[in-house]
C-alpha cells in the first residue's frame, strides 16, 4: 500500500496534479475617458490573440499575452509530448465570445463564453491506464525512484499515447460551454492576463484539469488517501 501511494504522489507531481496560478492585481488610477476607451479595444485583442494560440496550443505565443506569474502554468499546461499532442486536436474545435468587457485603471475583467471539447472521460481512462501499469511495475519489482522528473515522464508517455490510440472513443465530440470571468492588467503599457483560473484552464485544455482532479478525488475515495 505504501509503494502504491509513492506512485500516486509521483504521478500526480509529474502531470502537474495542481496547475492552478495565483492572481496579482495591483491596484492603479482611473484614466481619461478616451485612453479607457482605447484600453477596451487593447484588453479585447489581448483575449483574441490569447485564444487564438491556444487554438493550436502554442503555448510560447501564449505566454506573450500573459503577466509573469502565469508562464509556468502555461509551460505546465501540457506535461507530456503525447498529452499535448491530444490536446492540439481537441483544441482545434475550441471556440469563445466576448460578452462584457471592464476596465478601472490598469485592471480589466473579460467575461467570455467558450465551447470547448469535454475530454475528462479521456483523461480518467488515460490515467486507468497509466496507474494499471504502475501498479504492474511496482508488482514486478522495478524501481524509478532515481530517475529525474524527465525521465519518469518519457517512460510515462509511451504509456499515455498507447492509451489514447487504444480508446478512439475519447475523440467523440462532446462539447461543454462555459462563461467566466478573465482578469487582466496593465503591465508596462502593455494588457496581460494575469490570473490562470480552473475554468480558463479547462477551456484551453479540453478539461484536463478538471478530469485530473476528479480522477484523483475518486482513487481518495476508492483508497482512503
Amino acid at each position: 500500500m505504501k509503494k502504491m501511494k509513492k506512485w500516486i504522489a509521483a504521478v500526480a507531481f509529474a502531470l502537474g496534479f495542481s496547475l492552478l496560478a495565483p492572481a496579482l492585481l495591483p491596484m492603479a488610477g482611473n484614466g481619461a475617458v478616451v485612453e479607457a476607451a482605447n484600453d477596451k479595444t487593447k484588453v479585447k485583442q489581448t483575449v483574441k490573440n490569447f485564444f487564438k494560440y491556444s487554438k493550436t496550443l502554442n503555448t510560447k505565443k501564449m505566454k506573450t499575452y500573459v503577466d509573469s506569474n502565469c508562464k509556468k502554468t502555461i509551460d505546465e499546461i501540457a506535461p507530456t509530448p503525447a498529452i499535448k499532442a491530444f490536446m492540439k486536436k481537441r483544441n482545434k474545435s475550441l471556440s469563445y465570445s466576448i460578452k462584457n468587457v471592464k476596465v478601472s485603471g490598469n485592471k480589466a475583467s473579460v467575461k467570455v463564453k467558450c465551447k470547448y471539447l469535454n475530454s475528462k472521460n479521456a483523461y480518467g481512462k488515460m490515467m486507468e491506464d497509466l496507474m494499471s501499469w504502475l501498479a504492474k511495475e511496482a508488482a514486478a519489482g522495478t524501481d524509478y525512484s532515481s530517475y529525474t522528473e524527465k525521465e519518469l515522464i518519457k517512460i510515462m508517455d509511451e504509456v499515455i499515447k498507447k492509451s489514447f490510440a487504444d480508446n478512439p472513443k475519447a475523440y467523440d465530440n462532446k462539447y461543454r460551454s462555459k462563461t467566466f470571468t478573465m482578469k487582466l492588467q496593465k503591465v508596462k503599457g502593455k494588457w496581460k492576463i494575469s490570473q490562470i483560473d480552473q475554468n480558463l484552464l479547462d477551456a484551453i485544455s479540453s478539461n484536463y484539469q478538471s478530469g485530473i482532479e476528479e480522477y484523483f478525488k475518486s482513487l481518495s475515495a476508492a483508497y482512503g488517501y
